[in-house]
């Protein structure tokens, strides 16, 4: 499904708001340092351009929203480029791999893949364009395929005794790269590093992958069965606004990897 704007449909979704209260507020209050990270503005209805049907899947449903951004995705010396971003909601319990693309009206073509978790929003996708200029954007998600199936003997498990803060990876954020990461690895005494340690299914993304595996070197584990392989799920997820989800750092623990 294409989704078109015309130039003045654009213009007239993106209004122009009161600046004078916030001008004059600013006389009297302090500026933040201009390296302070500035939290993300709440969520406004009036910089929604386009929200999708939603979309049946087998656990549940997915759509998308196209939204422009100006104050929050350019960098623009002209303060005239805007931020148009596709943010997909997925509303199952499925895992879905997305391609999206924006398209301008002089041509330029923006397509990206990206890995939208169960139960969640993330960022999919972003440009920044011209408002005059912008002229569509499309996305299309189907169920991504699960990992393997692995053999777990009852009894057998591991826990985490150290984990470091996960590294997501700059240009990753930049291009939206997004998905989940399972790590195999053994541990040859009740407590200790990992050892062995390599990408059991991979999360299409090569700077994602070496994030996991260094990730996944750095903890300290404790486990019930030494001298097996486990699995490890390292997630990585942003927000609408492109954030890495604290709460998608977690891990989880499938047990002993079988020989197959």
């Amino acid at each position: 499904m294409k989704t078109s704007y015309r130039n003045e449909d654009l213009r007239s979704k993106w209004l122009p708001r009161p600046v004078g209260l916030l001008v004059l507020a600013g006389w009297f209050t302090c500026m933040p340092p201009s390296n302070a990270q500035q939290a993300p503005a709440a969520y406004d209805s009036r910089d929604e351009l386009f929200v999708s049907a939603d979309r049946p899947l087998r656990s549940g449903f997915w759509r998308y929203r196209v939204l422009q951004r100006p104050e929050a995705m350019c960098n623009s010396s002209h303060g005239e480029s805007s931020g148009f971003v596709v943010v997909v909601e997925n509303q199952s319990a499925d895992v879905l791999d997305c391609s999206i693309s924006l398209v301008t009206n002089g041509g330029q073509l923006h397509d990206s893949n990206t890995v939208v978790e169960s139960r969640g929003r993330s960022l999919a996708s972003r440009l920044c364009a011209f408002a005059k200029n912008f002229e569509s954007a499309t996305a299309d998600c189907t169920i991504r395929r699960p990992p393997l199936s692995w053999n777990v003997p009852e009894g057998c498990s591991y826990t985490v005794v150290r984990q470091p803060p996960l590294h997501y990876p700059h240009s990753s954020r930049r291009y939206v790269e997004q998905a989940p990461v399972y790590v195999s690895f053994s541990l040859l005494k009740p407590e200790g590093s990992p050892q062995a340690i390599t990408i059991a299914t991979s999360s299409g993304f090569p700077r994602l992958d070496e994030a996991a595996l260094l990730h996944v070197k750095r903890m300290r584990l404790r486990t019930t069965c030494p001298n097996v392989h486990y699995r490890m799920r390292v997630s990585f997820r942003l927000d609408e606004y492109g954030q890495p989800v604290e709460t998608a750092l977690a891990t989880e623990s499938t047990g002993p990897v079988q020989p197959r």
